[in-house]
C-alpha cells in the first residue's frame, strides 16, 4: 500500500508499506518497514526505540566486528590508495570512527587521519590505543574542518535524513574530496531467500544446528536472527547510486562483500566442522556477490562533482 503524505527521503519517490512481508521474514513484529517504488530505499520506523542505546562496539571484544572488519577494511583501503592516495588526498575525517580501528591504518598507509564519534568512551578507547588524534563531534554542523576525504564506517544507515546528512558532509570537503561508505544492505531479497522459518530458529538442538550451520555456510541471512532495530536507513547499490547522484557525487567505486555476521561466528563456533569447509562456500559467494552487488555489505567511494 502507499503511503499517504510521505515521500522518499532520497529520490522523493512513493513509499510503500511492506512490514507485513520483512516482518513475516524476520520472524517477529519489530518494525514498520516503508520501501520506495523508485530507488528501492526502506527506512525503518521501530516499534520499540528502547533498545537504541548508543554503546561503543570494540572489535577487541566482539568477534563478528572483528571480521567484519577484517573483510572490509583492506578493500576500503585499496579503493582509498587507487583512487585518492595520500599524496592528493591527505587529510581524512573518519567520522563515528568507534575505536578507531580504521583510522590507524589509514595513517599506517600515509594519511592525516583523525577521528570523531560521539560516544566519548570509544573516542577513550581510541585515545588509548592509538595516540591523540581522535575527538569528541556530536553532530556534523560541529565539523568545521575541511577534508580530502570523509569515511562514514557503518554510520548512514543509523542516519534518519541520509541525504540532508551528505549535503553537509559535502560542506566539509574540499573542491575534489571524496566520501568513503561503508552501509549493510540488510532489507536484500538475498538474506530471506533460504532463510529457514522463523520456528525452526528459535529450536536450539543439535539437528536444527547443522542445518543453521549449512544456511551459514551459504551467507544467506545469517543476520536475521540478530536483526536489529538501530538502522533506521537501509540501502541498495541502486539506493547509493541515486543518493550520490541526489548529493553532487559520482560513483568512482562501489562493491558489495559477505556479512561475516555474529551468526555465521556463532554457529561456526557451535560446530567447528562447519569452520574447515567454509572457506569454498565463501570464495565462491564473494565473487558471486561482487559481481550481482547483493552481498550484505556495501562498500563504495564517491567523489564530489563540480557542479559548474
Amino acid at each position: 500500500h502507499i503511503v499517504d503524505n510521505l515521500c522518499c527521503p532520497i529520490c522523493s519517490g512513493e513509499m510503500r508499506d511492506k512490514s507485513r512481508t520483512l516482518n513475516r521474514k524476520i520472524g517477529r513484529s519489530c518494525a514498520r518497514f516503508l520501501s520506495c517504488s523508485s530507488c528501492g530505499f526502506v527506512r525503518m520506523i521501530p516499534y520499540d526505540s528502547t533498545s537504541l542505546v548508543d554503546q561503543p562496539i570494540d572489535p577487541e571484544d566482539d568477534p563478528a566486528s572483528r571480521l567484519r572488519h577484517q573483510r572490509l577494511h583492506p578493500a576500503r583501503l585499496r579503493a582509498l590508495m587507487k583512487y585518492c592516495p595520500p599524496t592528493t588526498h591527505p587529510r581524512v575525517l573518519d567520522y563515528g570512527c568507534a575505536t578507531g580501528e580504521f583510522v590507524s591504518k589509514l595513517r599506517a598507509a600515509g594519511y592525516q587521519a583523525i577521528g570523531v564519534d560521539r560516544n566519548t568512551d570509544s573516542i577513550e578507547r581510541a585515545q588509548k590505543r592509538f595516540g591523540d588524534h581522535f575527538k569528541f563531534a556530536d553532530s556534523a554542523e560541529s565539523i568545521d574542518e575541511e577534508f580530502d576525504i570523509i569515511v562514514l564506517d557503518h554510520v548512514l544507515e543509523h542516519i534518519q535524513e541520509p541525504k540532508n546528512f551528505l549535503l553537509t558532509l559535502k560542506d566539509r570537503l574540499t573542491k575534489e574530496g571524496a566520501l568513503s561508505i561503508g552501509v549493510p544492505q540488510e532489507t536484500s531479497s538475498w538474506n530471506f531467500l533460504l532463510a529457514p522459518p522463523a520456528w525452526m530458529r528459535k529450536i536450539d538442538n543439535r539437528i536444527v544446528g547443522y542445518v543453521l550451520s549449512l544456511v551459514a555456510l551459504l551467507d544467506i541471512n545469517a543476520r536475521l536472527a540478530h536483526f536489529t532495530n538501530e538502522h533506521v536507513s537501509n540501502f541498495s547499490a541502486k539506493t547509493i547510486r541515486v543518493l550520490a547522484d541526489q548529493t553532487g557525487f559520482e560513483v568512482m567505486w562501489l562493491d558489495t562483500f559477505l556479512s561475516g555476521s555474529r551468526g555465521v561466528v556463532e554457529l561456526c563456533q557451535r560446530h567447528p566442522l562447519v569452520g574447515l569447509v567454509k572457506p569454498l562456500p565463501d570464495f565462491l559467494l564473494s565473487r558471486l556477490a561482487s559481481i550481482t552487488k547483493r552481498g550484505y555489505y556495501i562498500e563504495t567511494l564517491l567523489k564530489s562533482v563540480d557542479p559548474d
